[in-house]
C-alpha cells in the first residue's frame, strides 16, 4: 500500500484529504481477504509494525472516519488545534492504534493537517 497506510498510526491524508485515504483503504479492502498481508510504506523501525492485514484496514478505516468527524466538529465550534489534540474523545479514538503511546505528542500535527486539508477550505 505504500505510504497510504500504516497499521500502527494515522498517515497524513495528503491533498485528496480523507476522501482519498478512504478511497485507497476501500480499494485495498476490496482486493484483500483474510490471508492478505498488507505491506505499508515508510514504516517504523519496530518489526511489529512492518505488516498489516485486512483487519487493520477495517479498524483504521473506522478510526479515520471517527477521527476526522470529531476534528471537523470541534473545528467548526471554534476549537484550536491544540484544544482538539487534547480532546478526550479524539484521544479515545486514536488510542486503539499501537503507536499511540509513542506518537501522542505528535497528534496535534495530524489534527492540524486534517483541519488544513479537510475543513479550512470548506468554511466560508
Amino acid at each position: 500500500m505504500g505510504d497510504g497506510f500504516q497499521p500502527h498510526w494515522l498517515t497524513y491524508t495528503g491533498p485528496n484529504g480523507i476522501e482519498g485515504v478512504l478511497s485507497g483503504i476501500d480499494r485495498a479492502i476490496a482486493l484483500s481477504d483474510d490471508e492478505t498481508i498488507i505491506v505499508p510504506g515508510n514504516t517504523s523501525k519496530d518489526p511489529g509494525f512492518y505488516f498489516g492485514n485486512k483487519d487493520h484496514l477495517l479498524r483504521n478505516r473506522e478510526i479515520y472516519v471517527k477521527f476526522h468527524m470529531r476534528v471537523g466538529e470541534l473545528f467548526k465550534k471554534g476549537f484550536t488545534i491544540e484544544e482538539i489534540a487534547l480532546d478526550k474523545v479524539v484521544n479515545e479514538i486514536v488510542e486503539k492504534l499501537e503507536a499511540y503511546p509513542k506518537f501522542k505528542p505528535y497528534l496535534k500535527y495530524v489534527v492540524e493537517e486534517s483541519v488544513e486539508v479537510n475543513f479550512k477550505s470548506k468554511i466560508k
